[in-house]
């Protein structure tokens, strides 16, 4: 039987991708309903108080609706796709065996967004690290503004990083949660220009993507909302505001999910034949504080952690 392509698992997976992306528009239409109650209420006098208020509210529904609610698509997404590269094939039940991983590695969104916050930590320490060798190996002039200047829209490119590692621990079922993490995050920085190639030229294209998206969204959205609201001129440029980031998170979430797809064969490659010593970690350990956390807590986890019923452990 022949493995399926990135194109097919991308295809067969869609529907964790379409849900990932509509927890952004449910996050927006909270925050515009939040503006309309808020406007509404101050009537003609909505001003800077009201814009703080509607922002906590608008983050604060975020942030519980990423990690109550979208954390379990994120990971059944990284689960089914690992599963996907690794065996060849999807099993015909893919939602089930996806949410059985994510239980067994997450019982709790509390476990996962302590993970998510340390692993995301690291990488964004290593990558830094990564981008400076290959300034001081370009060795040219202005090198080093241009791509200090890029740094936040790497780290854009690069979430889909995240997804990697998250994978990595489901393909490594039988080892311990920080175990698995540190082995793959070590792999990634001793091995990332043959996992993501081209970071720079991402990074301008997806900046480019992003800022057409926002102009037009908030050209076409800042009149309409200010006659909505109140015809307050405040409230309709930051409800507009938050229309094009939350499309523009919407439209990236595609764009990652696309090259965690693609990477993913060349990352569980690597990591099937890299085996690393000591020193190797230790050079690792010396380049990321965040990723030494991670590492002390992998040393005082157990050998092996038992596997799902079912699990694939490699």
């Amino acid at each position: 039987m022949e493995r399926l392509t990135s194109e097919e698992i991308s295809a067969k997976t869609m529907i964790f991708t379409i849900i990932k992306a509509a927890m952004p528009i449910a996050e927006l239409i909270v925050s515009l309903i939040a503006m309309g109650i808020i406007t509404k209420a101050a009537k003609d006098s909505f001003n800077i108080i009201g814009v703080l208020i509607w922002l906590v509210i608008t983050v604060g529904a975020s942030f519980l609706i990423d990690f109550l609610v979208g954390y379990k698509f994120r990971a059944a997404h990284a689960a089914a796709v690992m599963d996907a590269v690794s065996v060849g094939m999807l099993s015909d039940d893919m939602q089930s065996m996806a949410n059985e991983l994510v239980s067994f590695r997450f019982p709790s969104c509390n476990e996962y967004l302590g993970y998510r916050l340390k692993v995301v930590g690291a990488i964004s320490q290593l990558q830094k690290k990564l981008n400076t060798f290959a300034e001081n190996k370009m060795n040219k002039p202005g090198i080093g503004q241009l791509i200090s200047i890029a740094q936040v829209f790497i780290g854009l490119v690069l979430g889909f990083t995240y997804d990697l590692i998250l994978a990595y621990t489901f393909w490594r079922d039988g080892k311990p949660l920080y175990t698995s993490a540190a082995d793959a995050l070590a792999i990634y920085y001793y091995r990332w220009k043959s996992i993501v190639d081209n970071v720079l030229r991402l990074a301008v294209f997806l900046l480019i993507v992003m800022a057409v998206i926002f102009i037009i969204v908030f050209s076409l959205g800042a009149p309409v909302f200010t006659e909505s609201f109140g015809r307050s001129i405040l409230a309709g440029g930051f409800a507009a505001a938050a229309c094009g980031v939350y499309i523009c998170r919407a439209v990236l979430i595609f764009f990652e999910s696309s090259l965690m797809i693609k990477s993913m064969p060349a990352f569980l490659e690597e990591a099937k034949y890299m085996e690393l010593n000591d020193e190797e970690y230790g050079v690792v350990c010396r380049e990321s504080a965040k990723f030494k956390k991670i590492y002390a807590i992998a040393a005082s986890e157990p050998k092996e952690a038992p596997a799902p019923a079912g699990g694939m452990q490699q």
